[in-house]
């Protein structure tokens, strides 16, 4: 059954994009905070 292994990839497909999504809005609050990052730490 094929679909099986299509589902499961789809799935983790979509784990994938809510993880990017959560990193992209860490990202957006840690800019709108001014920080810098890396560069912070020094």
């Amino acid at each position: 059954m094929q679909w099986f292994g299509d589902v499961a990839g789809l799935q983790e497909s979509l784990r994938h994009i809510a993880d990017k999504k959560q990193q992209a809005g860490r990202l957006r609050a840690q800019a709108d905070r001014g920080e810098d990052g890396v560069a912070a730490l020094g």
